[in-house]
């Protein structure tokens, strides 16, 4: 999922985040917080958090059992 410059503050409540391999937020000045919780992301293996400078914290990947890159 491409969201580069995302304008939201977090990403809405989507059923189908376990379904994502990669998700770039990269250059999103808004993005306060990736999401609210923890999220079962079995399929996950990219995230790209870089040039977010409202990000107060890194979201609870335990539920990411095969991301190979995460990139802030």
């Amino acid at each position: 999922m491409d969201l580069k410059g995302c304008p939201m503050e977090t990403l809405p409540c989507m059923s189908q985040y376990y379904e994502l391999i990669e998700i770039d937020l990269s250059c999103s000045s808004s993005i306060i917080q990736v999401w609210h919780g923890k999220k079962f992301l079995q399929k996950l293996k990219y995230l790209y958090l870089s040039k977010c400078p409202r990000l107060k914290q890194i979201p609870d990947l335990s539920e990411a059992p095969n991301l190979e890159i995460l990139h802030v």
